[in-house]
């Protein structure tokens, strides 16, 4: 991907490639990739035995929310966070310092990845209200 002349499309299904060199521990990561660029690493892995460990994540999969302990770094689940308070009536964080949300991209990668993702995938206010009238439009059509 030539992030230079990157131009974001909210209508295109995005994927994060990650695979590694035998070589060396050298991690190889492409964000933001259509299908046919990860068919296109596919292909460039496939031919190439110096390659391994070949994952392919959606982009939408990665902007999901986490729950990330502070202290051990583990992921948890709701229940391992949640506590139900009788006061309040209601689950509430056990311990709010403790916990950080991240996205699946952060927990996986790191958080340079999201920020990459942030600002290659921001919209300009131009952009967003062309958008915006076009979807309106459509509406108005059907």
């Amino acid at each position: 991907m030539n992030h230079k002349n990157f131009k974001y499309d909210p209508s295109t299904d995005y994927y994060f490639v990650s695979y590694r060199t035998k070589k060396s521990p050298t991690h190889l990561r492409n964000p933001l990739c259509t299908g046919q660029e990860v068919q296109e690493h596919l292909n460039e892995f496939m031919s190439n035995s110096d390659y391994r460990d070949f994952k392919v994540y959606s982009e939408e999969d990665l902007n999901e929310v986490v729950i990330v302990d502070v202290e051990t770094g583990k992921r948890l689940c709701p229940k391992e966070y949640l506590v139900y308070d009788e006061e309040q009536k209601k689950l509430v964080e056990d311990n709010p310092d403790r916990f950080v949300e991240w996205t699946e991209r952060e927990y996986i990668f790191d958080s340079r990845y999201q920020q990459f993702y942030e600002d290659l995938t921001k919209e300009s206010d131009e952009e967003k209200w062309k958008y915006y009238i076009e979807s309106i439009t459509d509406t108005e059509r059907n």
